[in-house]
């Protein structure tokens, strides 16, 4: 019975998430302000329209964007790695703690590369306009193609939006956290081959088709066994499990957030 204890159900799951982000609606609202600020987009008319509506003219300065752009230009996108020789102060151990250096910065250009964008500037730029930035990190070195497996690097390191992520920390440790997004139908069976999608999708002239570009919600939920300490995972896609809960060999929850100030 212990066992089973921290298998949670589809709905426990949703409670969570409907929680959480009913926690966090108040920074969603201002984040997305924030975006628009730095989009330049603080009107709802376009300018030709308030001339002619209100013979008034419309002005949006580039301060947001200039800030933003100049913040951005002012901290570096290869970041200095320094790791001490605390285990072993000798001449070994900092060649040891110097090949460890070369090694994660190379891993940091194969992050790079393998996602086609650069790491540190996203995050940056979250931090910026987001108020919040947050990374995922993931073993995936099982789920690789056989022909990827020599050729990539087998830990996943992306940036996830801060708005659809929700985290639930608590005193000691983080309780729970998500990732909730909109994939394509297409996406979800390439992951999830052996999952059944509901739902008929009435084409132009009524009759029911499935369209594979038709968006399924996929919210992927870890958690912490509070007795135990194990952490826990399931990914439910439009509220049912397309991955049943399973204790996983994580030392945390592999859904990092920081933030854009130490502000409390």
């Amino acid at each position: 019975v212990k066992k089973e204890q921290m298998k949670l159900t589809e709905a426990e799951i949703l409670d969570r998430v409907n929680r959480t982000e009913a926690e966090r609606a108040g920074y969603a609202q201002k984040a997305i302000a924030w975006e628009q600020a730095w989009r330049l987009k603080l009107f709802e008319r376009t300018p030709q329209e308030a001339i002619e509506q209100d013979s008034q003219e419309q002005v949006t300065l580039p301060g947001p964007r200039n800030v933003i752009n100049l913040a951005q230009r002012l901290i570096s996108t290869t970041p200095k790695i320094d790791v001490p020789t605390l285990d072993d102060p000798t001449a070994e151990g900092d060649k040891l703690a110097e090949k460890v250096e070369n090694w994660l910065q190379a891993a940091l250009q194969s992050i790079n590369r393998q996602q086609n964008r650069n790491l540190i500037s996203d995050l940056t730029w979250q931090a910026l306009v987001r108020g919040r930035f947050c990374l995922e990190i993931k073993w995936v070195g099982d789920i690789l193609p056989e022909r990827l497996k020599k050729r990539q690097l087998p830990i996943l390191v992306r940036t996830l939006d801060p708005l659809n992520v929700g985290i639930k920390r608590g005193t000691l440790y983080t309780h729970w956290a998500y990732y909730k997004c909109e994939e394509e139908r297409i996406n979800v069976k390439a992951s999830f081959p052996k999952l059944k999608l509901d739902g008929v999708f009435p084409d132009d002239g009524g009759q029911p088709v499935r369209v594979e570009s038709s968006k399924c919600w996929v919210i992927d939920f870890w958690w912490t066994d509070p007795k135990t300490g194990d952490i826990w995972n399931a990914i439910l896609v439009d509220g049912k499990f397309a991955k049943k809960p399973q204790k996983t060999n994580y030392p945390d929850i592999p859904i990092y957030e920081g933030y854009g100030d130490t502000a409390p």
